[in-house]
């Protein structure tokens, strides 16, 4: 025994050099899993460290420096029987918790009432294919974006490669930069009292809150088909016309023998006030004559942001009783995105640029002309909550699969499936789809999912009736059960009755179900069912370690040194 520990390598593997740095690395690893577990959710803690080759590494060698520590220390004194106890139990708890790391598994068997289930679907995500009637498949740990993972599996007798070559936890399309297509911009749109974040893209317009956006490639914005002060529309006799207020103010608009024009103009309006251009347009207000084919005239006041109230002077109410008009102030932006990344752009009502610090204005730009704007600055329309905040800009774009802002997002992965002679198929497949993607190789054709695989069991269950209890008064679960029947025709089990409820499983042939949740229309039971072979052995492990210490501080009282020191 001596010679084989005499060995280097035997040596450096049973050195208690080597213990205390195994100890470290191991405390170090479940302190970063806790962490992993934070960010990325089990998956990721699972994929990472617990179910990683390194960690299982990691164990593996700890427990075989145990193993040949207790060897290399031998023979042991009476008093050392505690010490010895406690070593043995830490090999044997390691080698459980091996057992249930490959053996063990987890699922869920959801039952409708009346029916029966001899199957569970597994905890794990596996990636399959099926051609035909034959099926293979394996198991995927994914957590992050762009995560990979390929292997090889047997379809009617060939061997194909079956990978994930991109992966998105929340899945959604989305405009991504592209090496051609259309410009587009990031940006933040005032929505009321929110933001509505979007991705502008060139030849599609976006209106938010009133205000319609739009982009286009170039140096500087087109000028606008409206005028920067806005329009006179009106519909008379089933007829329609447009008169611009322009500046200075001029032209007329007739129409079936009417005869329009405006002759004042006002941006904020104010009584008594007159033609005002350069005010902010905190109230825009026109003054509109009319003249009628019987040659009777009159007035009529109108207000851009409160097209339900004018004001008529002259002519009598009857006068234009029929005669629609509406004076209507475009709040669209337009925007040019240069070759070099500059953007620009031209409203067709003034807007000023907001301080970060105080969200007060520090320039102003009127209507109709073109400016620069600035990244991540505060563009707000004057007169209005209209605003808008640029946050980046994309020369060309087009649409592609990306990861998405929203929470309750599916999750993706593009597969692929490469027959034995090369030839590849992919697709995009959403988790838990149960549909899958159908993928042509050759004149053959396989379907690939993402999800859960059936794992058969040797019994089945059957659900007579589920019960969901609430609390007085409401609709509130206080406890639900599920009463099924057990069948096990090898060991000669035909509809035992069983309850099922919070801490009291269902357990047979090693499988424990627990009561896990139910159907919204409460006709059925969802139980999670646990296989875990390393459980007991485990429990044994932990008392034995147990009695080791008990044993470790006794020994004094049960081997007492015969010299007392």
């Amino acid at each position: 025994m001596k010679r084989f520990f005499q060995n280097p390598v035997i040596a450096a593997l049973a050195s208690l050099r080597l213990t205390v740095p195994l100890l470290v690395i191991f405390a170090v690893a479940i302190g970063k899993a806790t962490f992993i577990e934070s960010q990325m959710g089990a998956e990721g803690a699972r994929g990472l460290v617990y179910n990683a080759l390194w960690f299982e590494v990691l164990l593996g060698l700890f427990c075989l420096n145990l193993i040949l520590r207790l060897f290399k220390d031998m023979p042991y004194k009476p008093r050392q029987t505690g010490f010895v106890i406690v070593h043995i139990s830490m090999i044997w708890i390691l080698i459980s918790a091996g057992i249930t790391r490959w053996y063990g598994y987890e699922g869920i068997m959801p039952i409708r009432e009346g029916s029966s289930t001899n199957f569970i679907w597994s905890r794990e995500p596996h990636l399959q294919a099926s051609m035909g009637d034959s099926f293979d498949s394996y198991e995927v740990r994914l957590y992050q974006p762009g995560q990979t993972v390929a292997h090889d599996v047997t379809l009617e007798g060939g061997s194909y490669r079956l990978a994930v070559e991109d992966y998105w936890p929340r899945f959604e399309m989305k405009q991504l930069p592209a090496a051609e297509g259309p410009p587009a911009l990031t940006m933040a749109m005032a929505d009321g009292d929110a933001l509505q974040e979007v991705t502008l893209v060139g030849g599609e317009s976006e209106r938010v809150d009133g205000v319609r956006y739009s982009v286009v490639r170039g140096d500087a914005p087109p000028p606008g088909g409206s005028s920067a002060y806005g329009d006179l529309r009106v519909r008379v006799d089933g007829r329609t016309g447009t008169l611009p207020v322009s500046r200075p103010l001029e032209g007329e608009l007739e129409l079936g023998g009417w005869t329009f024009t405006v002759t004042e103009f006002q941006a904020s309006f104010r009584v008594g006030g007159g033609t005002d251009f350069d005010s902010p347009l905190d109230n825009p207000m026109i003054r509109v004559g009319i003249t009628a084919p019987d040659g009777s005239s009159g007035e009529r006041l109108l207000f851009a942001y409160h097209p339900d109230f004018s004001m008529n002077h002259g002519g009598g109410e009857d006068a234009f009783a029929d005669l629609d008009l509406v004076y209507g102030l475009s709040q669209g932006v337009t925007f040019a995105l240069a070759d070099d990344g500059t953007v620009r752009a031209r409203a067709a009502g003034a807007y000023q640029k907001l301080s970060m610090e105080d969200a007060q204005p520090v320039a102003t730009y009127p209507g109709g002309e073109a400016f620069e704007v600035e990244f991540a600055s505060i563009y707000r329309a004057s007169g209005s909550g209209a605003a808008f905040v640029v946050s980046g800009a994309m020369q060309h774009v087009q649409m592609q699969p990306g990861l998405s802002a929203d929470p309750n997002a599916p999750a993706a992965a593009r597969v692929s499936l490469t027959a034995p002679d090369g030839t590849t198929a992919s697709d995009i497949v959403f988790k838990d789809d149960g549909r899958g993607a159908k993928l042509s190789l050759g004149g053959k054709e396989a379907v690939v999912k993402l999800g859960s695989i059936k794992i058969p069991l040797p019994y089945s269950v059957h659900l007579d009736d589920f019960l969901l209890l609430t609390y007085p008064g409401s609709r509130n679960p206080a406890s639900y059960e599920s009463h099924v029947r057990l069948y096990d025709e090898a060991q000669g089990i035909d509809g035992r009755p069983v309850r099922i409820y919070m801490n009291h499983p269902l357990t047979h042939r090693g499988f424990k179900h627990f009561q896990s949740s139910y159907d919204p229309d409460e006709k059925g039971t969802v139980l999670s069912v646990n296989y875990d072979p390393g459980k007991w052995p485990t429990y044994i492990g932990y008392i034995l370690i147990s009695v080791g210490f008990v044993l470790v501080f006794a020994r004094d009282q049960l081997w007492p040194r015969k010299d007392n020191s």
